[in-house]
């Protein structure tokens, strides 16, 4: 999980409530620490930045992320996608406009392969990762 604001620190946590695997990074490092004051008696494994936290990740990697529209999609983006291998996948769990999603999609042609606004999925062939919204 990338972003570890309320929502996705307690997305993380259920998940490892209920016995799954989980990693999960943010730029504020306040943040990364009270995943870890909350996280004691749980398997989370946490990173000081998106490299160290794509190692903790099996391949090929799902990478989701809960962050603010605008921005800050796009700043995780750009910093995932150097780091992204073949069949990778970053998956966008936040809430975004229709406009922003075709403006992201537009930029990633060839590196996405389904972009879902909440209501049905479209297919592209992916060369390389893939991208979900």
């Amino acid at each position: 999980m990338v972003g570890l604001g309320v929502m996705g620190r307690n997305f993380l946590l259920n998940m490892a409530d209920h016995r799954f695997s989980v990693a999960g990074y943010d730029k504020d490092p306040a943040k990364v620490e009270a995943l870890r004051q909350e996280s004691k008696e749980r398997d989370v494994r946490r990173a000081a930045d998106i490299k160290e936290f794509l190692t903790l990740l099996r391949r090929p990697r799902a990478v989701m992320m809960l962050v603010p529209a605008g921005a800050p999609v796009d700043s995780v983006i750009k910093d995932l996608l150097p780091h992204l291998d073949k069949g990778d996948r970053i998956i966008d769990a936040g809430i975004i406009s229709r406009s922003w999603t075709r403006r992201i999609q537009a930029a990633l042609y060839g590196r996405w392969m389904d972009s879902s606004t909440g209501r049905k999925a479209k297919r592209r062939h992916a060369k390389d990762s893939q991208v979900f919204f």
